[in-house]
């Protein structure tokens, strides 16, 4: 909703506090007095904190805030009152105003209504913050189509907290992109290590994300050590635990992998069991080995496929499921696995549009939200591993379905709603101006990409109540 701010949009649960609703144009400013605006109040869940069915009926037709519960001030309504439980709460606003038509002059009278909304946390979830990333991309530097730093450009144009170029066996060009775009872009939008792991004689898919060292380096300096390490690792498999017709040493390549990744801060991602070319890439009773064995840190639950292919994430999500009974649980992540963020029609002239072109396939289909005290590595990583987030599948950046915890996934779809739209434009102006310092080196863009720097981290404070 661009016609008005609302801020703070996430409040304490259980607790009063205040909003304040201010109309962005002069159009829809509030009346004078408050008699001629009506609030109408409508929790989703619970009424209130202490009976949760108290004043609660979603057939209720009239449910009116009481005008003791907010007031008018310098042109912005003010809303003071406890806000029970975690859930989402919406204000509609309605009111009436005049306007003269030059054409024909006579007075008609106008009706305004917008629905504001609030959503309130328990405290271990308020003190943490939304970061929407993307852990699983790919450039030119590998199998992708474009320049790593391109692609970093175009994720920040799309509103993303975070992103990790993840080629295949290579990790040089992670390090490259963060290494060229220090100092320029905002440092609001972060830029992590990462790699897709291929361990020899191992077919299973791992991304390395955010560690400190390289696992493909790991076993190219050294094959016969890995192979050793990997055989070590083998033995300590039981027999009687094993699968019939699953080949171990995958197992115990793959477990050698998250190991190495963990040890040096990063996260251990299982990616896209269900992948499949002819056939299925991995065999199923490996599938049901590295499931069955848990050593992985997350599964890449959603992402890497076209709509074609739509077959593997709806295997992925209801293998979760399965999986989830049998206990214990694991974290989900989402990741487009792009290798491309621009579409272009490649028919013939005169239809080619070089000009304008769309997001490519699976670029911001796909992605995590991860709720975290900061966005560093080290709080990412430990704040998936808490299961404190959720993956994302919007495909064609339509209609999200969201996976993971209950709670989350509720919140998450305040927050696609009510908060990522408006943070996305806000990072768009930077993104652009990021891929125009990569054309063109030009001293202005960067002065001018800096000035934009704070844009970003202010707006999620208010969103907060931290200013």
């Amino acid at each position: 909703m661009n016609w008005i701010d609302v801020f703070p949009k996430i409040v304490p649960a259980d607790k009063t506090a205040t909003i304040r609703i201010r109309p962005r144009h002069r159009r829809f400013a509030f009346p004078a007095e408050k008699s001629a605006i009506k609030i109408s109040y409508f929790p989703f869940q619970s009424a209130s904190a202490q009976d949760r069915e108290k004043g609660f009926s979603w057939t209720r037709q009239n449910p009116v805030l009481p005008e003791s519960m907010w007031e008018l001030e310098n042109g912005s309504i003010v809303i003071t009152m406890p806000f029970a439980g975690e859930q989402e709460h919406r204000f509609h606003i309605e009111f009436e105003f005049e306007e003269m038509n030059e054409a024909y002059p006579v007075y008609a009278k106008k009706i305004v209504k917008f629905s504001a909304g609030v959503y309130s946390l328990a405290e271990d979830l308020y003190r943490l913050r939304p970061f929407k990333g993307d852990l699983d991309i790919h450039s030119f530097k590998s199998d992708g189509q474009a320049d790593p730093r391109y692609v970093a450009a175009r994720y920040r144009e799309e509103g993303f907290d975070f992103a990790a170029i993840t080629d295949h066996k290579q990790f040089q060009p992670s390090l490259d992109t963060i290494a060229y775009w220090e100092g320029k872009k905002s440092p609001g939008f972060m830029l992590y290590p990462g790699e897709e792991v291929h361990t020899p004689d191992n077919n299973v898919h791992i991304v390395n994300f955010a560690a400190k060292k390289s696992v493909n380096t790991l076993y190219r300096q050294d094959e016969d050590r890995y192979r050793k390490e990997v055989a070590e690792y083998l033995d300590r498999i039981p027999k009687a635990e094993r699968i019939e017709g699953a080949n171990y040493f995958e197992v115990a390549a793959s477990e050698w992998a998250f190991d190495r990744i963990r040890e040096n801060g990063g996260l251990a991602i299982y990616c896209h069991p269900y992948w499949k070319t002819n056939t299925n890439v991995l065999p199923e009773a490996l599938v049901d080995a590295v499931f069955r064995r848990r050593k992985f840190d997350a599964l890449e639950l959603i992402g890497g496929f076209n709509l074609y292919e739509q077959e593997s994430n709806n295997f992925q999500v209801v293998r979760w499921m399965e999986e989830r009974m049998k206990g214990p649980d694991f974290p989900v992540v989402g990741s487009s696995d792009s290798h491309g963020t621009d579409a272009f029609d490649a028919t013939p002239a005169p239809r080619q549009n070089y000009a304008d072109p769309e997001n490519h396939v699976m670029f911001n289909w796909y992605y995590t939200i991860v709720f975290a005290e900061e966005n560093t590595a080290e709080s990412l990583v430990e704040n998936i591993r808490k299961f404190h987030s959720v993956a994302v599948c919007a495909k064609e950046e339509k209609n999200p379905d969201v996976y993971g915890n209950f709670r989350l996934v509720k919140y998450a779809h305040f927050l696609l709603k009510e908060f990522f739209p408006l943070m996305r434009q806000r990072c768009k102006a930077e993104g652009l101006l990021m891929q125009e310092i990569l054309a063109t080196e030009d001293e202005n863009c960067l002065k001018a990409l800096k000035a934009l720097w704070g844009n970003t981290s202010s707006f999620r404070k208010k969103c907060f109540g931290e200013e």
